[in-house]
């Protein structure tokens, strides 16, 4: 698993790396190899998310349409630990460990994050 961090701004005015949660999109390293497992830690509603794929949380419940609206979601759902990609929508779930799962991805609800957690390392 490749240990690749960058801030994914949800908030006005910030910077940095940004991904849609509505294209999918995978890393390369220098030379043009593909990572099958990706892990990547994100700040969004004032918490750090660990992104995990192709990886699954157990305990699913809840879908949403899109990632915001489930990691908002998550924030205010004191049983959500995480959130679950899966055929077309973002679950909410209540799993804590990342397991193996094909075609799914997960993200991790970690700490609260405060403004000094929001610095950027940038993907090389």
């Amino acid at each position: 698993s490749s240990g690749i961090n960058a801030e994914w701004p949800l908030r006005p005015g910030s910077t940095g790396h940004t991904m849609s949660d509505s294209s999918g999109y995978i890393v390369y390293f220098k030379g043009g190899k593909e990572v099958a497992q990706q892990s990547l830690t994100l700040t969004s509603n004032s918490y750090t998310w660990k992104y995990e794929s192709p990886k699954k949380l157990s305990g699913a419940y809840s879908g949403k349409d899109t990632l915001a609206a489930a990691l908002t979601a998550c924030v205010s759902d004191s049983k959500c630990k995480g959130v679950t990609y899966a055929s077309k929508k973002y679950y909410l779930a209540t799993g804590t460990t990342a397991n193996p799962g094909t075609g799914q991805h997960c993200w991790i609800k970690k700490e609260k994050s405060t403004d000094c957690d929001s610095a950027l390392i940038p993907l090389l």
